[in-house]
């Protein structure tokens, strides 16, 4: 079967038409059955980090894509038909060329960054109609961070912690015809976490407790890894931060966005006085409320913080932004949100992101509604790559 190639396609297609990328047609470094994983799993023997190995074992190999000639309304259609948060962009190589190569990606946020909150209301305006049939060229990200199939998939999660990337794109071949096989998200790493978790539930075996000194030394051999990891990472407690940057309610758009910058995050939690939760606030509510026709093309540096670059670019200075700006954060916020407590088995608190497709959700303490913490796509990346980095050096000591 062909595989596409990674960068440039001939735009004429909408995205009822878009194209996908053929499924491998086999792992290089292995095929198993899911009965040799359950039968592993049975017999007490590691499976999380043995058989989550490679970039290959978790991306999605089906990758829908799009060219940088469709409209941004197409892609607005796209997400709501494929219900996924990223689109790689390929284009052909030439005109003559069947081949495609990757020219960049465009992610949900870029869309809604894009838009007004007028869009799909009875108060569309005409700019929001000449935003939607703007080619996706207006929200690109160009040369975006790839990774190869056969890389460790611990060494891809380094890079979207470190990079605060949702994505990878994945590639394979000699640099002048690199093809693009797939795509790597950070919900592909989670939906991982959780089904191992299901399956280890099937075995109906208590986790024990273990020393996280014993297992670091090499000294506890007898305890499957996926189990270590539902004892270390057990609950929401486990990985959440707890360092919570909150507001009010009635504090402006502006000020948030000076949180935002000062602390380099995205999501802000909305408390009231007595520190119970209103709702929540990112990056993407506060831009929505900016006008589009004042931000202008965009040319993202994959090396600098989508964040600070979006939020920094808001001159203030402007007369409409100011006034948009000047709004409430209870105008823009996300009202009860949904939570998780310090309790909330770490499974389940995967199955929530994943399931209301969400990249955050606020902790609250189990005693009371009280907000203690956030739990994020990056905090969960980060849990486990802390882990990964506790297994190799415990496999390193025990080779020893």
């Amino acid at each position: 079967m062909a595989i596409l190639k990674s960068d440039k396609t001939s735009g004429t297609r909408h995205a009822s038409e878009a194209g996908s990328s053929p499924r491998q047609e086999q792992c290089a470094h292995r095929d198993l059955r899911l009965i040799d994983i359950i039968d592993q799993l049975s017999s007490g023997k590691e499976v999380f980090f043995r058989y989550v190995n490679t970039v290959a074992d978790v991306m999605t190999t089906d990758a829908k894509y799009l060219s940088s000639n469709h409209r941004i309304a197409d892609a607005v259609a796209f997400f709501d038909e494929h219900r996924v948060r990223h689109i790689p962009i390929l284009d052909a190589v030439d005109a003559r060329s069947q081949q495609k190569e990757l020219v960049g990606i465009v992610s949900q946020r870029d869309i809604a960054l894009a838009l007004s909150t007028s869009v799909g209301t009875l108060t569309q305006s005409e700019l929001d109609d000449t935003v939607l049939a703007h080619s996706l060229d207006l929200v690109i990200t160009r040369n975006p961070l790839t990774t190869q199939p056969d890389a460790p998939i611990f060494e891809a999660v380094g890079i979207m912690v470190e990079e605060k990337i949702d994505c990878l794109p994945v590639i394979t071949g000699p640099e002048d015809q690199q093809e693009l096989i797939g795509i790597l998200t950070s919900t592909d790493i989670i939906k991982c976490f959780q089904r191992l978790s299901i399956l280890r539930r099937a075995r109906e075996e208590e986790v024990t407790t273990s020393r996280l000194v014993d297992f670091a030394r090499g000294q506890d051999s007898s305890t499957p890894t996926e189990l270590l990891v539902e004892a270390l990472m057990g609950t929401a407690a486990d990985v959440m931060s707890r360092n919570v940057t909150d507001v009010s309610a009635s504090d402006t758009l502006s000020h948030a966005i000076g949180l935002m910058l000062a602390h380099k995050i995205r999501h802000l939690l909305v408390v009231d006085k007595d520190g119970q939760l209103k709702g929540i606030l990112t990056d993407r509510d506060i831009l929505r409320h900016v006008p589009s026709s004042r931000r202008g093309p965009r040319s993202l540096d994959r090396h600098e913080s989508r964040t600070r670059q979006e939020l920094s670019k808001v001159d203030i200075k402007d007369e409409d932004i100011r006034k948009a700006l000047s709004m409430k954060v209870t105008s823009a916020m996300t009202a009860n949100p949904v939570t998780v407590t310090e309790l909330t088995p770490m499974p389940d608190v995967a199955e929530i992101l994943c399931d209301h497709r969400v990249c955050a959700v606020p902790v609250l303490a189990s005693d009371s509604k009280g907000v203690i913490g956030i739990l994020t796509h990056t905090d969960f990346l980060k849990g486990i790559l802390a882990l990964s980095k506790l297994a190799t050096a415990s496999t390193n000591v025990r080779s020893d």
